[in-house]
């Protein structure tokens, strides 16, 4: 299975990449979770999602480089990178300030912001 990968982004456009709160739970879900290897159907059922609604998030943060892609459509498997400073910037900007139900409601306010400003 030959794997397909985006070179790593730099960091500071990672926020660029989390655009949308399904990005934004698969970040975290690989996150916490970095052995995870699974395709969209099977991350959809852990994350209680449809799995039309992630096929397209789960490619554009395999395309980001946020996320390793192996394989092809329905068979497609995707791996968390192993890149450590996407690694270091999630658990940083993400993972450590955001633990509080609080904080997480305002970490999917500023994404659903970008989004918008992102659509103008």
């Amino acid at each position: 299975m030959r794997a397909l990968t985006a070179r790593a982004p730099a960091p500071e456009n990672l926020h660029k990449a989390i655009d949308s709160l399904e990005k934004l739970y698969l970040v975290l879900f690989f996150h916490e979770n970095p052995e995870t290897l699974d395709n969209a159907s099977g991350i959809a059922l852990r994350l209680g999602y449809s799995e039309d609604r992630l096929r397209q998030p789960l490619a554009e943060l395999a395309e980001a480089g946020v996320l390793v892609k192996h394989g092809e459509g329905d068979q497609a498997v995707y791996v968390y990178t192993s890149d450590p400073a996407v690694r270091e910037f999630v658990q940083r900007e993400y993972c450590e300030k955001y633990q509080s139900k609080q904080a997480r409601r305002e970490l999917e306010s500023a994404v659903l912001a970008r989004r918008e400003a992102n659509a103008r």
